[in-house]
């Protein structure tokens, strides 16, 4: 005849201490919000991420005080809408730690209603997404800085990738060519729109005189601006090239 399992308990002690331990891992807690008392529950690692250590249940008045002031506004807004029209929400946010520093969540949860139909929980995860944050805003400063310098030397760039359809361009580049801001890339007939027509030829041809053995092409015409003036443009790419011989991108 079959043993009962002698520790039941010890199994879900066990399912328990690894769902912990993989939240840990995958950098996330879950936290369960009660709309009617608001009283939140969570698992551990998610009262460490808000450094709120040994406060389970936190009281929704303890929880907002560890939000970030200038993202409070936000982060209500976005679980007020996400209760409103009974739909899953997601923000980021900063929260507040003991040490006076900040640490960036990403939350992402669902709202859940009660028999009879009623906003009841608000369940979800959140996650500590600090690193990429802070890579963002150093990305951030550096393409600043980068057209700030551009600008000034009276420099811009562009990347033309036919293989992934993707066309970009510094911030300067429609001005420098005199073109308005929303004029798009892909539209080459707008783009050679400006360029003086005695020079339309030289430019559009210089990029297929480019070969694999010769992939660089320089040439200068000109642009007419606003106003009857006209300014000089030195363009200098790199051309890519496909197994068929076919052209893929310009640099």
């Amino acid at each position: 005849m079959p043993q009962a399992d002698p520790a039941p308990h010890t199994s879900l002690r066990r399912s328990s201490d690894f769902l912990e331990s993989a939240q840990a891992a995958g950098g996330f807690g879950v936290f369960d919000l009660d709309l009617v008392t608001g009283n939140i529950t969570g698992t551990p690692y998610f009262f460490e991420l808000i450094d709120q250590f040994g406060r389970d249940p936190l009281t929704r008045e303890q929880w907002v005080a560890t939000i970030h002031p200038e993202d409070f506004e936000a982060v209500v807004l976005a679980l007020g809408a996400a209760i409103d029209s009974e739909a899953k929400y997601q923000c980021e946010y900063r929260t507040l730690l003991q040490s006076g520093q900040v640490r960036w969540l990403a939350s992402r949860g669902e709202i859940l209603k009660d028999p009879e139909g009623h906003p009841s929980r608000a369940i979800g995860t959140i996650t500590d997404v600090t690193e990429r944050k802070e890579l963002e805003e150093k990305l951030r400063y550096a393409t600043e800085s980068l057209n700030i310098a551009q600008t000034a030397a009276g420099l811009a760039t562009f990347d033309f990738n036919f293989r992934r359809n993707s066309r970009i361009c510094s911030d300067n580049f429609h001005t420098l060519l005199g073109i308005p801001p929303w004029t798009k890339l892909d539209d080459l007939n707008l783009l050679m729109s400006r360029v003086h027509p005695d020079d339309a030829e030289r430019s559009r041809n210089a990029p297929l005189e480019a070969t694999p053995d010769e992939p660089s092409y320089r040439c200068e015409y000109r642009v007419m601006l606003d106003g009857g003036g006209e300014r000089w443009i030195a363009e200098k790419a790199t051309v890519s090239w496909g197994p068929s011989g076919e052209m893929t991108r310009i640099t």
